[in-house]
């Protein structure tokens, strides 16, 4: 009996690891991706971008006119926001976004780029605000959106936002000279033509090396108890 007690407690941080492991997996490979792509395309400012291709720029981000949104569980002005439900083990159980119409990015070269956020894959750090002094905020919004949790579930509430004033990089497509160009010549407009169009801060290009450390992390901590079951299963077989 103990012999079985010990396994299943063996068993259950194995598969806790390998879970772990296919995870860090999926974020590396993730991250190896958006490496690749921001690869093909060196960092331009946005008066020296040609009048269509891919193009990779960086600059402050405000809405067009001022627009601002609320972030759903913080309430902070944001110009985009993401907010998600998880669970313990990271699964996204629900995830609701707020975003003005256009943000604009500016980079002091004289020239601004406008793009449709909502359009975007948007890569951004995610925050946990449970327990930090939203839980009426959070209530409140949840309550607006006709969310109802399941019984005896847990959920965690994480936010990512983009601010105004934030400095970020985008990876897009120029839309062409005649679009491009269409406001004004001081103005260029990205979409997600002929590729993604990517926004995402500093802390993306660490993510690679970092998704790396946990991969061998996790497969040696597997590794390390797939061991210690086998040496535990022999001594007590050994000992009967």
């Amino acid at each position: 009996m103990i012999t079985l007690f010990i396994l299943l407690i063996l068993a259950t941080f194995l598969g806790m690891c390998v879970y772990a492991l296919f995870r860090a997996r999926k974020t590396q490979a993730d991250a190896m991706q958006f490496q690749t792509l921001l690869g093909e395309v060196r960092l331009t400012r946005i008066a020296d971008t040609p009048a269509d291709g891919r193009v990779h720029l960086s600059g402050r981000v405000t809405g067009k006119g001022g627009a601002t949104v609320s972030a759903p569980f913080t309430g902070d002005d944001a110009v985009w926001a993401r907010a998600t439900l998880q669970s313990n083990i990271g699964q996204v159980a629900k995830e609701w976004i707020e975003s003005v119409a256009t943000i604009v990015v500016d980079d002091g070269s004289g020239k601004v780029v406008h793009l449709q956020p909502l359009e975007a894959k948007v890569r951004l750090p995610e925050v946990c605000v449970s327990g930090a002094g939203h839980a009426d905020r959070i209530a409140a919004y949840l309550a607006a959106q006709e969310w109802k949790p399941g019984p005896d579930t847990t959920y965690f509430e994480y936010e990512s936002a983009l601010r105004p004033g934030d400095t970020i990089s985008v990876l897009g497509t120029v839309r062409g000279r005649g679009a491009a160009y269409r406001e004004s010549a001081a103005t260029l407009e990205l979409s997600a033509e002929d590729g993604e169009l990517v926004i995402f801060d500093a802390d993306e290009e660490k993510k690679l090396p970092e998704a790396s450390r946990r991969n061998a992390g996790c497969a040696m901590y597997g590794i390390a108890f797939f061991a210690i079951a086998m040496i535990v299963t022999a001594i007590l077989g050994y000992a009967r």
